[in-house]
């Protein structure tokens, strides 16, 4: 598991690599059955986020502490939409709709 772990935080630092990793898992919640639990898809922004330098890196462009921006990865129930967008936007992506 530590090697799958060093792979993506070596990896996801790249920019595109990271959209696209976000882009796939995000894919992935969509075809999922049971809608609602996107858990797995905040797993893979919780990795990009590690891999360009943690929660400090964006908990003062998100106006939240440590300890809050911290609850959005954590929380058992899922956080609120303008704040998963906000933490996004924070680390310089944006979601885009597109036609299937």
């Amino acid at each position: 598991m530590q090697d799958l772990e060093d792979f993506l935080m070596r990896n996801l630092k790249d920019r595109k690599l990271a959209a696209a990793y976000l882009t796939e898992s995000l894919q992935q919640y969509m075809q999922r059955k049971v809608k609602g639990d996107y858990s797995l898809f905040l797993l893979a922004v919780s990795h990009v986020l590690q891999s360009q330098g943690g929660i400090p890196s964006i908990k003062e462009k998100l106006g939240m502490d440590h300890h809050n921006v911290y609850r959005v990865f954590t929380s058992r129930k899922n956080c609120e939409w303008k704040t998963f967008i906000d933490v996004l936007h924070a680390m310089g992506f944006k979601l885009q709709i597109q036609l299937q």
